[in-house]
């Protein structure tokens, strides 16, 4: 267990500082966006979401 941490921890903290960047910005442009593009948001995340429980659920 701590060799395959070792093996696969140089990617995990690259994308979870990735994931908070982007959440971050996407927080902070939320307000500005919210108006014209909350439509294609909310797909996005959805579509996000089907597909991250999708290739968990292979594994």
């Amino acid at each position: 267990m701590v060799a395959v941490g070792a093996h696969y921890g140089w990617w995990i903290a690259p994308v979870l500082l990735i994931l908070a960047t982007c959440t971050i910005i996407i927080l902070v442009a939320w307000d500005k966006v919210a108006e014209k593009y909350h439509q294609v948001y909310l797909y996005a995340i959805s579509m996000g979401f089907v597909l991250s429980t999708t290739m968990l659920g292979k594994y």
